[in-house]
């Protein structure tokens, strides 16, 4: 079971045990083994069958038949319920009474023969007079039903139904956006109470289904590029209303077609120790499952460890669950947000200790709902933090962690000329007449800011020739020229490489890492200029170098490590003509 994640996940629900070992007893002690399930819809699949055949021998239905085969009777019989499993999902009803199964064609005979899918049970409506109740063993499999029932509406072209649930202008005939549709409704519910609807309905695309289940789904023949472009409506899928939970969905999705592409994706971004890979907003939704699924507990999950846009860092937040420290911070969290947050550590609150939320706008509410957790004896939280906050955090990007940089003219090589203001620095050929001061570099063309960085700060650099943008703590060696002097040649300090056209390399401990050309070449947009963006978090401990393009940054790469000592931004220069400018 551990090798399908979507099967894995389903192993704490009694119920689904109980399906689990009711197919693979059959398929396991029958002639008609075939390939196990792997899917939830393959599962879902076989049991209806295997029930089916079940039902036919307790009451002597015929000839032996195989479990594929379905009669004419079967099949009016399950699509009866397939419209009573949707009709009342949608209302998010989980009982019926005898007029909602008369109503969908059913009587009450039928129903009790299918007492493997539907069961009869009493419930007291009143003190005066009782009256008999209908529900589906679990909602699992009305949730199954109802796919399979909404899909046939579609391969039969039964566009009433099909109208009544997507609103009459709808008007899709393929597949592919027929799909599209019902995931984007399901995705706008609050409650999520179509998501396993919709995850079975992708897994009734698959040809394996389909002849499983026989004529049950209707006459259809999907071409491959139908099955493709459903798997790459799934990844191009994104939305500033989807919740980090239910985005999570269209992963699971993903696994019901077969497609293991994300998974194989993140299975090796996390084995990688180059983690500066730029994650879509699938693959973070396919990180944070991962994540939450791992049976070793994160010590740390620090959302600006990972390259992404904001909208992939909210996918990322509902791992918090499986951590016991959690950085969320800086990342546009609002009130709404602590409401999702606060919700997710009710859920599932054993592990984490230690919340970091500075630099967002939670408000007050969101506060409240937080503080409250961190007196409730089934939380573990312990640790809050939330100052810096409010609405001036909530500027999308970067730049609103603006720190003015000043030169420390005191640390500056007589090979360096400053102009504008102390501005611009410039390497020369002449030496400058600067006093003798022990902090200057007297030999290694370099400087320092006198900016000591706390927190979050950020700040834009031009450059021209072969320079290095550096940050570096303030004991780094002035005097000789040893490589314990140059920044980046050592573990005092970290550098970004710049050549004359674009940045070439990072440098830290005195080892390089190259930059990929796509990120780095500036013939890839007329746009880009010869400024570089830096982003500092000093108590998260990264590091981080863009490339200023128009408003966008271009990310080129990220140190994470732990800073024991206050950073200083600086430069170094390589060749006489290098510059920068603040």
């Amino acid at each position: 079971m551990k090798t399908s994640r979507s099967l894995h996940i389903m192993c704490s629900i009694p119920v689904f045990c109980w399906i689990t070992a009711t197919v693979l007893e059959h398929m396991l002690t029958t002639e008609q083994r075939g390939e196990l399930p792997k899917t939830l819809t393959d599962m879902y699949s076989h049991f209806l069958l295997v029930q089916t055949k079940r039902k036919k021998n307790k009451f002597h239905e015929g000839r032996e038949t195989s479990p594929q085969e379905l009669t004419k009777a079967d099949r009016e019989v399950l699509l009866k319920l397939g419209r009573l499993a949707f009709e009342h999902l949608e209302k998010g009803n989980i009982m019926f009474y005898q007029e909602d199964l008369e109503q969908c064609g059913l009587d009450v005979t039928e129903a009790s023969v299918y007492s493997g899918v539907c069961t009869e049970i009493f419930k007291r409506e009143c003190v005066i007079f009782q009256k008999p109740v209908y529900c589906f063993v679990h909602l699992s499999i009305q949730e199954f039903l109802a796919a399979v029932y909404m899909f046939r509406c579609f391969t039969n072209r039964n566009t009433e139904v099909v109208q009544e649930f997507l609103g009459k202008d709808y008007n899709e005939s393929v597949l592919n956006g027929f799909i599209k549709t019902i995931m984007e409704k399901s995705l706008q519910s609050k409650i999520g109470h179509l998501d396993l609807f919709v995850r079975f309905l992708h897994g009734l695309c698959l040809e394996s289904n389909q002849r499983l289940l026989g004529g049950l789904l209707g006459q259809t023949e999907i071409s491959p590029e139908t099955i493709q472009r459903v798997i790459n409506n799934l990844k191009e899928m994104n939305s500033d209303k989807i919740s980090p939970d239910r985005s999570i969905n269209i992963f699971h999705c993903l696994m019901e077609m077969n497609d293991l592409s994300l998974f194989q994706e993140i299975q090796e971004f996390l084995k990688s120790e180059n983690r500066s890979e730029e994650l879509s907003e699938i693959q973070c939704s396919a990180l944070a499952f991962m994540l939450q699924m791992s049976e070793e507990v994160l010590d740390e999950l620090d959302l600006h460890k990972y390259n992404t846009s904001n909208r992939g860092r909210r996918r990322l937040i509902s791992a918090v669950r499986n951590c016991r420290k959690a950085r969320l911070s800086g990342c546009l969290i609002t009130e709404e947000g602590c409401t999702s947050l606060a919700s997710a550590l009710s859920s599932n609150p054993s592990h984490l200790r230690e919340l970091d939320l500075r630099y967002n706008h939670p408000g007050d509410s969101g506060i409240k709902l937080l503080l409250a957790g961190l007196k409730d004896p089934g939380w573990r939280l312990d640790t809050l933090r939330v100052e810096p906050a409010g609405v001036r955090w909530l500027r999308p990007g970067l730049r609103k962690y603006f720190c003015q940089l000043t030169i420390d003219t005191n640390t500056v090589n007589t090979k360096l000329q400053l102009s504008d203001n102390n501005r611009t620095v410039t390497r020369v050929e002449e030496v400058q007449s600067y006093p003798d001061h022990p902090d200057r570099f007297d030999v290694r063309p370099q400087l320092l800011c006198r900016n000591g960085l706390t927190g979050r700060c950020y700040w834009e650099v031009e450059w021209r020739g072969n320079v290095f943008i550096s940050v570096s703590y303030r004991r780094i060696r002035r005097k000789g020229g040893s490589k314990d002097c140059w920044f980046g040649k050592n573990d005092q300090s970290w550098s970004l490489s710049c050549s004359d056209f674009c940045p070439r390399s990072v440098w830290h401990n005195n080892r390089q890492t190259s930059i990929s050309s796509s990120s780095s070449s500036s013939s890839s947009s007329s746009s880009v200029s010869n400024r570089v963006a830096v982003y500092v978090d000093c108590p998260a401990g990264t590091l981080s170098f863009y490339r200023v393009s128009s408003d966008t940054l271009i990310h080129l790469h990220t140190f994470n490590t732990t800073f024991t000592e206050t950073l200083y931004p600086g430069f170094r220069f390589w060749s006489p003509g290098a510059s920068v400018c603040l």
